[in-house]
This record gives C-alpha cells, sequence and structure tokens, in this order.
C-alpha cells in the first residue's frame, strides 16, 4: 500500500525552509523516499543539500502540522533551476519515520519503552482470546471471548516485558469485527537514544519472524518518552521502519511453523535472555538466513550471503580449547615479531620460519563437527558435504564458478546444507530444542531433505516400490508377459 504525505522543513535561516512529500511504498526494499524544493536566494550555493547533507536527523512537520522526523535520510538526487524563480529539488530515501516527535541527537537516551503488535511475534505467541465454537446439536457457530492473559518477565540488559493477549472489538461500517490482539511492551531498565530502539525492535522482529519461518512485512513501533512541555508527563510517537526484505503472505499454519512458545522447550523468558545476550551476532545470522533462503536473486548471491556467516559461526564454535590456544600463541608470537625494532628480525623470521604440524583445524573438519552436533538431533548431514561445501567456497571466493548441469545441482544442495545447518545451530543457541523440528518436515520445507525421518521415508518408498516391482514379476500375468516377449525376441521389460 503506496502512502504519501506532505511535508516541511525548516532551515537554520528565518526564512529558509523546503517543503515537499515523502512516500512510502511496501513492494520496494527501499520504502520510504523524499522529495524537496527550497528557493534560493542570487549568488547562493544551488547545490547545497542544508540540513539533509550529512544523514544527521532531520526534524519536519508531516502534513504542515504533526512533529515527526526523518532517519538517516541519504541525498541521492540534486536538480538546481535557474528560471524565473531559483530554486533547488533534492530527492533520497530515509531508514525510518518518527511521527509525533522531532529528535535531533540519535544517541541521545530519551525512550523509556516501547510497545507493538506484531504478526510474527503472535504467530510465534499463540495464545488466543478469541475462538470459534461449533455446536454438534444444533449445528451452530458461537464466539467464546477469553479473559485478557498477561506475562511479565524480566530479562537482564533489557528490562520489563509485558505481554498482553485480549479480544479486540472493532465497530465498521457494514460489519464489526473481533479479533486477535497480542500486544509486546517493553519498560527499558534505562533510557533508551532512537539508534538503540531501531536496532532492538528490527531484532525483535527478525527474531521472532525466524521462529516462525516466514517475513511478515515490518510493523509500527510505539515509544514513549517524556513530555517536552513537562517532563512528569509521557509523550507517544510512532516508529515506522523502512528497508527491510519481506513476504507478502499470510501467517503459516501452526503445523508449518518451526517453533512456537511452549514448543520444544521455548519459553519467552528463555528466548529474550539468550537473544539479548548475543543480539548483534543473531541478527547477523538471521539475516543471512533469510537472505539466501528467499531474497537472493541468485545461487551465487545466497551462496556469497551466508557462507561467510556460517564460517565465522563454527571458527568461533567447534575448535577445542587446544587448537584456540594453538591459535592464539600464533598470533601472539607474529605480533610480537611485527614489533621488533631490528627489520633483520623480522625479514629472518618471516622468510625461514615456518610451522611443520598446526593445530589449527581445517575447513571441513570444522563443517563435520557442525554436522555431527546436529545428527545427535534427528538430522542427516551426509559427511561428504563438508567437503563439497569447502571445495565450493573455495571456487566462490578465488575464480569464477563455471556450472554444468550436474554441479548446478549440486550447488543448490551445498547452499541448502549451509542454510539448514546456520539456521538450526541458531535456533538451539535460542535454546530450542532440535528434535521435535526434525520430526516436523512442513516446517522446515526445503531443509526436509537433510532429517532422519526424511531419509526412512525414502529408504521405505524404495523399497516398497522394489516389492511391489518383484511382486509384479513373480505373478502368473508377469510371467506370461515375460515369455511373450522372449519369444519375440526381447528382454524381459524391454521397451521399443
Amino acid at each position: 500500500m503506496a502512502i504519501e504525505e506532505l511535508i516541511f522543513v525548516p532551515e537554520a535561516g528565518k526564512d529558509d525552509f523546503w517543503t515537499g512529500r515523502i512516500t512510502y511504498d511496501d513492494r520496494s526494499a527501499v520504502h520510504w523516499q523524499f522529495e524537496v524544493i527550497r528557493i534560493t536566494e542570487d549568488g547562493s550555493d544551488q547545490y547545497s543539500e542544508g540540513v539533509f547533507s550529512n544523514a544527521a536527523p532531520v526534524a519536519i512537520l508531516i502534513d504542515h502540522r504533526e512533529k515527526g522526523t526523518l532517519v538517516r535520510p541519504l541525498v541521492e538526487f540534486v536538480e538546481p533551476k535557474m528560471a524565473h524563480m531559483a530554486r533547488t529539488k533534492v530527492k533520497g530515501s530515509f531508514q525510518g519515520l518518527v511521527s509525533g516527535a522531532c529528535i535531533n541527537d540519535m544517541d541521545e537516551p530519551l525512550f523509556g519503552s516501547i510497545f507493538f503488535e506484531s504478526k510474527a511475534f503472535a504467530a510465534w505467541y499463540g495464545a488466543k482470546a478469541v475462538r470459534a465454537v461449533k455446536d454438534e446439536r444444533y449445528r451452530t457457530r458461537s464466539v467464546e471471548l477469553a479473559e485478557p492473559q498477561t506475562e511479565t518477565v524480566i530479562v537482564k540488559d533489557l528490562g520489563q516485558v509485558t505481554v498482553t493477549t485480549l479480544a479486540h472489538f472493532e465497530q465498521g461500517d457494514d460489519a464489526d469485527q473481533v479479533r486477535n490482539q497480542v500486544r509486546f511492551d517493553v519498560k527499558f531498565d534505562q533510557p533508551r537514544s532512537l539508534a538503540e530502539v531501531m536496532d532492538l525492535c528490527m531484532g525483535l522482529e527478525l527474531l521472532f519472524g525466524f521462529l516462525v519461518g516466514f517475513r511478515p512485512a515490518m510493523p509500527s513501533f510505539g515509544m514513549t518518552k517524556p513530555a517536552v512541555e513537562d517532563p512528569n508527563k509521557v509523550a507517544n510517537s510512532t516508529l515506522r521502519l523502512g528497508g527491510m526484505f519481506f513476504q507478502d503472505q499470510s501467517t503459516p499454519h501452526p503445523f508449518h511453523r518451526l517453533n512456537m512458545r511452549g514448543r520444544d522447550g521455548a519459553s519467552l523468558q528463555n528466548v529474550l535472555d539468550e537473544f539479548i545476550a548475543d543480539r548483534m551476532a543473531i541478527m547477523n545470522r538471521i539475516h543471512a538466513i533469510e537472505y539466501s533462503r528467499w531474497f537472493g536473486a541468485s545461487l551465487n548471491d545466497q551462496f556469497a550471503a551466508v557462507m561467510p556467516v556460517f564460517e565465522e559461526y563454527i571458527q568461533a564454535n567447534f575448535k577445542s580449547s587446544d587448537e584456540q590456544s594453538f591459535l592464539n600463541w600464533r598470533a601472539d608470537f607474529w605480533a610480537y615479531v611485527d614489533r621488533a625494532s631490528d627489520e633483520n628480525i623480522k625479514n629472518y623470521a618471516k622468510k625461514h620460519l615456518s610451522e611443520k604440524e598446526t593445530k589449527a583445524p581445517s575447513l571441513p573438519t570444522l563443517i563435520s563437527r557442525a554436522m555431527e552436533a546436529l545428527n545427535t538431533a534427528g538430522f542427516d548431514f551426509q559427511p561428504k558435504l563438508a567437503g563439497r561445501i569447502s571445495q565450493r567456497r573455495a571456487q566462490m571466493f578465488h575464480r569464477a564458478p563455471i556450472l554444468t548441469d550436474k554441479s548446478a545441482g549440486d550447488f543448490y544442495e551445498e547452499k541448502l546444507a549451509v542454510t539448514a545447518m546456520l539456521m538450526l545451530h541458531t535456533l538451539r543457541d535460542l535454546g530450542i530444542e532440535l528434535r521435535g523440528i526434525s520430526e516436523n518436515l512442513g516446517a522446515l520445507m526445503e531443509h526436509a531433505r537433510f532429517t532422519q525421518l526424511w531419509k526412512a521415508r525414502e529408504e521405505d518408498a524404495k523399497s516398497r516400490k522394489r516389492s511391489g516391482t518383484a511382486k509384479t514379476s513373480g505373478s502368473p500375468k508377469g510371467k506370461a508377459k515375460a515369455s511373450e516377449e522372449k519369444a519375440a525376441g526381447k528382454s524381459p521389460g524391454q521397451k521399443v
């Protein structure tokens, strides 16, 4: 849905300002765009970008009446014009829009809490306040409304999180509507800046979408801070983020969700504790996984996005303490050599010292360890994939890949394996037990092929097919057909 708003942007001078519009296109990953013009005086710089020049937050009036802020505006086009009236036109994009507040410093701790309603979180949380009931005797339907439910947890380095589930009534012109409403509130342990709030809001939405296994459009986020007129009062504002890929699809059925609250050991407390403890690293992994699964334009793009993140993860998590000590000592030794004041010592060490034996594990070894950890939870990653993935990485990042039909199929399997391993290890790091997920083939979708259950079903299907073929060939009809083919000079079963 496209949104367009008129804006007024004051400059430093008394009668100096920009006027124009902002637009939002939810079909684009860029989302927010702005286009403004400014009347300039004779002799002034016609190419000046004014308040838009350094990507700092820009205070505006939305529709010439409501305070607002353009977050991280980026100028992409400047057009001066010297006709009957000198003016400058500027076009660009920005990362987010704050409605209801003018923010001058992205790093100033202003906000005390946030709140939002998210399709992704509601799908993961799973609680329902509205339930359809069917009377089997009279064949009638009715609606039951549950009492509002509240869950409150305290998360270290975040604050108090409250989830409220209730039935929300909306009155319409032609029909009224009752819908399930799940609201997520965070009361921070200390005031947070706009930059911190943006990272947190984006991270929470990525987290719960990842747990469910789909990526809906980004919701709006409410924020509270002390009112400018009276610090004892609270002022509400709204943050709408742009620049995020998403899929236009309905919420998956519960059977097709990777995880939900109460399933596979997942709870609101545990998931948030693990996420906040390593938030930026988990966000980076989730972004790579979702780009590889849904948004990459080609196999090359998808593999190039997920492989470096996966390699960084296994390098950090699948070395033994002895191997890590060896790597640390080696780094310390060469740092000592580099600090030497005598150039002859540096040159001698670099030319004549070499390692006869190394304890540093190879990439295939680390990949194999990551596979083994998953195979104990019901998955089935074949050992040969470790060498293939390592070789593919070398081909991708050191020379241009040339693909045949067979190697394209192998490449696709390797990309799926890397993505699946990073996804499953991230789920485990969030406190999710993987045994139940390994048996939920509908939720794993394209990654179901890497489960023991999938392999068992494949073997069972092959066994039944072989059994059926043998039974057919051993029946009277089968024997008669074989005799006729033999008399005609053909091998049994030969096609002409």
